[in-house]
């Protein structure tokens, strides 16, 4: 894992905002010779109030600065009102504040009759890194190693989100029949992994030919199935660029009136077991629950899920003898940007479905 986030441009760059007393030669030269260097050293932007080219109030200014800057460092020398005010904002919003002092504000001293070179009681206890002078190398290793402590979970998850931007970028550049393929194949691998059977089940020529709205939708397409002692799951895979209330509708002509696969229906009849479909549609573009809700007006939809699912309950009457229940669920992934995005969403449906 990188210690520090890669070179950006200074606005989408990690803000390091500054508080300390303005003006004083001491704390100006601590700022100059050893905060802002470390900052910009490991990859921060340094933002202090007097150095931000703005034309606001300047206690607007700094509330802007304070909610959406990544860290803030607080100085607390000379014991300035508005820095302890300003680090209590920053705590509040959960930024991590690293807080310093001068070294002689540590002890009580008989002349400091205001209280002006002490740490105050409610910030006693805090982990506060000391200094001497702008020359204290110390000071400059303990800030930088201090800062980069409490950044390593931005850090890490700055590295993260480069890496997904990344993968979506290449999955981006690839064809839409190599985004399709790619995706269904991966579910295939995931599904088995789980303890499915599963195989591509595409669109044919038959389909072409006589059903060419399917043979669109269903070009890239698997079939699952799962078997639990009392209940026997086949689901339906299709993968299409976007879920149009067309594709909806064809997708519901084919799951409402009859069976995935009625072989299996067949066994599970005899067996007894209840009977689960599910189609599983992964959509590379926007899918409004809406549109889904208003062509199936048959299904209800279920908010349990951490997706878009639908359910319709319907009798086999495709079959002689007792009639029984079948179970049809509508599984909607949509505004998939990248291969690891459509399979870590799928593996919460196929666990769904394997604790069912």
């Amino acid at each position: 894992m990188p210690n520090s986030p890669r070179r950006r441009s200074p606005a989408s760059r990690l803000r390091c905002f500054v508080v300390m007393r303005i003006g004083d030669p001491g704390t100006d030269a601590i700022y100059d010779r050893l905060i802002e260097p470390t900052v910009r050293r490991i990859g921060l932007v340094p933002r202090r109030i007097d150095r931000v080219m703005h034309n606001e109030r300047i206690d607007q200014r700094i509330l802007r600065e304070l909610q959406t800057c990544h860290v803030v460092v607080s100085d607390l020398t000379f014991a300035r009102p508005s820095v302890y005010w300003e680090s209590g904002f920053a705590e509040g919003r959960s930024a991590p504040v690293v807080y310093t002092c001068r070294k002689d504000h540590f002890k009580h001293r008989v002349d400091d009759e205001f209280g002006n070179f002490k740490v105050h009681f409610d910030l006693q206890t805090k982990n506060i890194i000391s200094w001497t002078s702008a020359k204290d190398q110390r000071f400059r290793r303990q800030l930088e190693r201090r800062l980069r402590y409490v950044l390593r979970p931005v850090f890490k998850q700055r590295a993260i989100a480069e890496e997904q931007e990344g993968e979506e970028q290449a999955f981006a550049a690839l064809s839409m029949a190599n985004r399709r393929e790619r995706v269904v194949d991966a579910i295939i691998r995931d599904a088995r992994r789980l303890g499915f059977r599963g195989r591509r089940e595409d669109a044919d020529i038959h389909d072409a030919r006589f059903w060419t709205k399917w043979f669109s939708v269903a070009q890239y397409a698997a079939n699952l199935a799962y078997d639990q002692p009392r209940s026997a799951h086949t689901g339906l895979v299709l993968v299409v660029p976007k879920l149009t209330k067309s594709a909806l509708r064809t997708i519901r002509d084919r799951i409402y009136g009859r069976p995935i696969d009625d072989e299996r229906v067949k066994k599970a009849r005899e067996k007894q077991l209840a009977i689960f479909d599910h189609a599983i549609v992964v959509s590379f573009a926007p899918v409004s629950p809406n549109l889904i809700s208003e062509t199936l007006p048959y299904f209800h939809r279920s908010l349990a899920k951490a997706w878009l699912a639908w359910l319709a309950v319907t009798m086999d009457w495709a079959h002689p003898g007792p009639r029984q229940r079948r179970s049809t669920w509508l599984h909607v992934i949509s505004n998939v940007k990248s291969e690891r995005q459509a399979r870590e969403k799928i593996k919460q449906v196929l666990e769904s479905i394997g604790q069912t």
